[in-house]
């Protein structure tokens, strides 16, 4: 668990919510392996490597308890949770078809403005700096789903597709890494054929092509060697 490089168990800031930042970073070791599957978890060891009492630790722990990332063997022991090739692909698969959902809810709602936001961030992953370094483009990434979770407006749905979506960012920013120019580029095409959709306001289109897109990922996160 100890991650001496300053990676996701590295201390927390205390600008932002302290128990969302705790669930955050938890999961996202989960995500990534640093906290492997089986291992012993305690609310008072993972609140000294994170910085924070262990009181947002607990309420973390009990979310991610709901989420069947961790599992309660007694009171007071608690282990991240094993989960099976075919449960992670299946839970993948789930999250791109909500993922899929919120686009359309999103096509149904959007604005003019909002089409050419989303635009814009396309055009600045499809830069030279976005094409040469994964961060900015997983940085892209990040907004242009931001941006699209706000439009579709609908929380509930949202955050079903944030549980099913087992891998962390750093694992996806990974795959993002591994992949060739030419890859990298279909990625950005495809995003600009969403904005299209969107624009269109053809919410049939903006499903499939979202669908499409987190499918191409999810196979990339399954059999990609990120370790």
């Amino acid at each position: 668990m100890t991650d001496s490089a300053g990676g996701p168990l590295s201390s927390l800031e205390r600008h932002e919510s302290l128990a969302e930042r705790a669930y955050q970073q938890i999961r996202e070791s989960i995500a990534t392996g640093v906290l492997a599957p089986g291992e012993k978890v305690t609310e008072r060891k993972l609140a000294s490597l994170l910085g924070v009492s262990p009181t947002p630790v607990r309420e973390a722990l009990r979310r991610l308890e709901q989420e069947q990332l961790i599992e309660r063997h007694s009171p007071r022991s608690l282990a991240v949770a094993s989960h099976s090739t075919e449960t992670v692909r299946e839970l993948l698969y789930a999250e791109s078809l909500l993922r899929g959902a919120l686009a359309r809810f999103a096509a149904e709602k959007i604005t003019d403005e909002e089409v050419d936001e989303l635009a814009r961030i396309i055009d600045e992953a499809g830069g030279r700096e976005a094409g040469a370094d994964p961060e900015v483009a997983q940085q892209a990434a990040d907004r242009f789903d931001a941006v699209l979770r706000r439009v579709a407006a609908n929380a509930s749905l949202d955050s079903l597709a944030s549980s099913a979506g087992f891998f962390g960012r750093a694992r996806r920013m990974r795959a993002i890494e591994l992949r060739t120019a030419e890859e990298r580029a279909a990625l950005v095409q495809i995003h600009r054929e969403i904005v299209d959709a969107l624009r269109m306001r053809d919410a049939d289109r903006a499903e499939r092509l979202t669908r499409e897109q987190l499918e191409s990922s999810r196979r990339w996160l399954l059999n990609a060697d990120l370790d």
